[in-house]
């Protein structure tokens, strides 16, 4: 069949009548940054294995920043799943040194890696001080908000709900710092000069919310139900297999 088809007419109607694309001076861009994702999530979803490695990992650092790996995951749960939740769950458990059961000193080390700071003002949470190991940050949070009904878990109760019941200024004191100005409080723990038998560290651990040891365990179980799942995809494959060829 032949068709005519004017590429100036096509861009046209891009820029005018959809508006798919805008002029941005010397340049044509998408009007909207989460086409540019889709594509490259497109792109990372039919690229050579050693390449969507790459990409997988490059983008999981700006995935508090764009959708790509959000959009990957939609398109192929299980690369994202063996590419990204399967190894760096299995980083984090092997960081914290974790063999039978989650201690307060497992917890600690997680905490650690996780944040530096954590802020306060007049007892409600103001903001966490990051650490510098991000990918922790973006396993976890992956890992909680697509693979917790691997395990049948309800989510977590969200950590400023928790510190509520936490006595932090009596902690300030102890482990941080206190400003008070104009009637305003603000509590800064250093979370790096901690240690596991400080009681604002158990007070924490067994919160039951959001970095909490329940965390840490709901971590670590999705991590093995990943691993069975896809031990069970590569069995069943194997089965099919077999039986084509017999």
């Amino acid at each position: 069949m032949n068709i005519e088809f004017d590429s100036n007419d096509y861009l046209q109607d891009a820029e005018q009548a959809v508006c798919l694309l805008v002029e941005d001076g010397l340049l044509i861009t998408f009007s909207h940054r989460s086409f540019q994702e889709y594509f490259v999530a497109r792109f990372i979803y039919h690229a050579k294995p050693e390449l969507q490695h790459k990409l997988i990992d490059r983008y999981t650092k700006a995935m508090r920043m764009d959708s790509v790996i959000d959009l990957l995951y939609e398109m192929n749960p299980e690369l994202i799943e063996r590419a990204l939740l399967i190894p760096g769950l299995t980083k984090i458990e092997n960081f914290i040194k974790v063999k039978r059961k989650v201690g307060f000193t497992h917890f600690l080390r997680f905490l650690k890696a996780h944040i530096d700071t954590i802020s306060l003002t007049n007892g409600e949470l103001s903001g966490f001080y990051a650490s510098g190991n991000a990918s922790f940050h973006t396993t976890v949070d992956f890992a909680l908000n697509h693979s917790i009904h691997l395990i049948g878990s309800p989510p977590l109760v969200p950590f400023p709900e928790i510190i509520r019941n936490i006595p932090w200024e009596q902690y300030g004191t102890q482990h941080g710092v206190i400003i008070r100005t104009g009637g305003v409080t603000e509590t800064h723990i250093h979370v790096q000069k901690l240690k596991a038998t400080d009681n604002v560290v158990r007070d924490m651990a067994l919160s039951g919310g959001y970095l909490a040891i329940q965390m840490l365990e709901q971590l670590l179980a999705i991590k093995k139900a990943l691993i069975e799942k896809h031990e069970n995809m590569d069995h069943s494959l194997e089965e099919i297999l077999g039986a084509a060829g017999s």
